[in-house]
């Protein structure tokens, strides 16, 4: 189905390295492969681009021309690059044909899909027609009544609606397959009455819907579908436990005290991570500290009263549940790439650092030209209470260490061989590079010397270039690298003029705009390049001409290069609409459309 490739990638590697292990070579470099590919394995099935047209009006037929190594290897792939989906078995890997349901297949069929993103074959036309064909076999059976395989489906498809902008069927796709668990867990599942007596993948299957809806419900008017009083039955067992068929002793729900969570527990602590991480997106997205009440005492951060202190505690308690080795970086990446989990450990501390970023973003003032220190907002609604100095200098160097670490962990993943190239992981990489495009642009109120500044900038770089790594899988991350051309544009030029237009309140409109705004052809009207005059003194000091300096040596094609667009001009006005839209990204970086403008449109997005 997906084309025959062979395993010369990152992750393919990872096969390669324990290949030479196991027959006692102590050679620990890299083949010198394309880094930059995530290849699956040969397979004997045809190639994409050769299946002829006729077959894919059958489910069956598409199943039967796609090779089971090609499945094996997708399911393998899939579970490394998306731990969330915990429902995936060792079952899977030892089915027979004919013993599949035509919903089955189609799960299948849809895991390969996601997989052969990551092939050096990849065409984005030719997937995009297979999901929507593997879509429009799934929908034709929504109203057969509900149906394990036909959930995984649906989430599936969620996923990759996501990955490609298109916030509408992500939408879409989410909450069919939402509905349809809540369906089953009215009825109990094949008729049985207590809730406690769903099956393991029956549970995990669960809650992957409330993981997917959570990351998909926290953006600016996107409500939850599957609220947590509604997640009444216990959390996952372990790893061990589950792939070996064993029970758990002590069932555990998701508002339970916390316990330490250890390797094996991967699943339940991106459960937990997730819930908390929707509460502080959801907050900054419907306003944050703009929200009513928030400037009042008793809601400033620095106050244990305040919303703010109450969510940070509960992210540092969900920290605390961790085993040290779950904790980057106190334990390295290439530990747990030895037990073949560094994605999964990645994406959980991806999670906390990411939402540590965004709590502390919220009280940085976005253009601090004039400030030489910390202290809180300086825009408007301004707070009722002013603050110890302390708190606010340790919030700015949370929220770049944060970034720091972000940045560093995606590159230690890379470098084991390990690369985490997700929506989420482009996600964390956007607000990464963005706040390391902060930090170099306004040094002094960073309290940053020379060499500091000069790493953030070299921070936004390496960042970047895992981004417009990840674009070559997902297309969401278009939309990213954009907008960071934009920052970097803007923050150059109000840091050099100390000065920036107006405040983005003043601009609700726009600022609405922006949020509901289609993915695909999003206004940037930033100036006219006929009647502005370009800087004419070429200054580059301060653009980022290049990605990271051993690109070439790793192996990395130099046609990805990327370098930050200069946007800079001779004049010192800049058009309002790129700052508002570059703020209103900042709070809602999914920028999901929920415009139905396109909607059933087959050939959009």
């Amino acid at each position: 189905m997906f084309g025959d490739v062979q395993p010369e990638t990152a992750l393919a590697d990872k096969v390669v390295h324990k290949i030479r292990y196991r027959h006692g070579s102590i050679r620990a470099e890299r083949d010198a492969a394309d880094p930059d590919q995530i290849l699956l394995t040969s397979g004997r099935s045809q190639s994409i681009e050769n299946i002829p047209n006729d077959v894919w009006q059958d489910v069956n037929q598409v199943f039967n021309n796609t090779s089971r190594a090609q499945v094996i290897s997708a399911i393998t792939l899939f579970r490394a690059q998306f731990p969330e989906f915990g429902f995936l078995h060792p079952d899977d890997l030892e089915y027979r044909q004919d013993e599949l349901g035509t919903v089955q297949k189609l799960r299948l069929l849809a895991i390969v899909a996601v997989s052969h993103r990551y092939t050096k074959s990849y065409s984005a036309e030719n997937n995009n027609q297979n999901i929507q064909f593997i879509a429009s076999e799934a929908q034709k059976r929504v109203t057969s009544g509900p149906n394990l395989a036909l959930i995984q489906t649906f989430l599936i498809l969620s996923l990759c609606n996501w990955g490609d902008g298109d916030g509408f069927n992500a939408w879409m796709h989410c909450g069919m397959a939402t509905r349809m668990a809540q369906g089953l867990l009215s009825t109990g599942f094949a008729s049985c009455g207590k809730k406690e007596t769903l099956s393991e993948l029956e549970k995990r299957t669960l809650w992957t819907c409330f993981k997917m809806d959570r990351l998909l419900s926290c953006g600016k008017r996107r409500q939850a579908m599957f609220p947590d009083e509604e997640m009444h039955f216990s959390l996952p067992i372990n790893d061990a436990q589950f792939l070996f068929g064993q029970q758990s002793t002590q069932p555990s729900t998701i508002d339970g005290s916390l316990r330490s969570y250890g390797p094996d527990d991967h699943l339940v602590l991106l459960i937990q991570g997730l819930r908390i991480w929707s509460r502080i997106h959801t907050w900054i997205a419907e306003g944050g500290r703009r929200q009513p009440g928030m400037t009042e005492p008793e809601q400033c951060p620095f106050n244990e009263t305040s919303y703010w202190h109450r969510i940070k505690q509960d992210l540092f308690k969900w920290r605390e549940s961790q085993d040290a080795l779950m904790r980057y970086p106190g334990t390295k990446v290439s530990v747990h790439a030895q037990r073949g989990q560094a994605e999964r450990f990645g994406y959980i501390n991806l999670v906390y650092y990411i939402s540590l970023l965004f709590l502390c973003r919220e009280f940085i003032p976005f253009s601090p030209v004039d400030e030489v220190k910390p202290r809180g907002p300086i825009e408007p609604p301004l707070l009722k209470a002013r603050g110890p100095d302390a708190f606010w200098s340790q919030n700015v160097f949370e929220l770049y260490d944060a970034a720091t670490q972000i940045s560093a962990l995606l590159g230690d993943l890379e470098h084991v061989g390990c690369p985490l190239r997700t929506p989420f992981s482009g996600l964390c990489a956007f607000s990464s590079t963005l706040w390391s495009i902060y930090g170099a642009a306004f040094p002094n109120f960073m309290g940053f010397t020379e060499a500091q500044t000069a790493e953030a900038d070299a921070q936004a770089q390496r960042t970047m270039s895992y981004l417009v790594r990840i674009r070559q899988v997902w297309r969401l991350a278009e939309e990213w690298i954009d907008v960071l051309n934009t920052a970097k544009s803007i923050m150059t030029r109000v840091s050099g003029e100390r000065r920036v237009k107006g405040s983005r309140y003043d601009y609700p409109e726009l600022e609405d705009s922006i949020h509901l705004a289609p993915l695909q052809g999003m206004p940037r009207q930033t100036f006219d390049p006929s009647s502005t005059p370009v800087n004419p003194t070429g200054d580059d000091a301060s653009k980022l001409h290049q990605l990271i300096a051993g690109d070439a040596e790793d192996g990395i094609d130099v046609s990805e290069r990327f370098t930050f667009q200069d946007e800079l001009t001779g004049g010192n006005e800049f058009v309002g609409e790129d700052w508002w839209r570059l703020l209103s990204f900042c709070d809602d970086p999914h920028l999901l459309s929920t415009s139905i403008d396109n909607a059933g449109d087959t050939n959009s997005g």
